[in-house]
C-alpha cells in the first residue's frame, strides 16, 4: 500500500479470508440451497 496504512501481513491476512469466504459462500450455494446452479438435482429451481 502506497500510503503505508496497512500492513503487508495484515493486507495478506484480509486476502487470505476473502478468498476463503468467497469459496465457502460458493460451495454452499452450489451444494446446499436450493438455486438455478444447483449441483443436485433436487436443489435446482428454475
Amino acid at each position: 500500500m502506497s500510503a503505508g496504512l496497512l500492513g503487508v501481513e495484515a493486507a495478506h491476512v484480509i486476502h487470505e479470508a476473502t478468498v476463503i469466504t468467497l469459496i465457502l459462500s460458493s460451495y454452499l450455494v452450489v451444494f446446499r440451497y436450493p438455486s438455478p446452479i444447483a449441483m443436485k438435482a433436487r436443489l435446482r429451481t428454475d
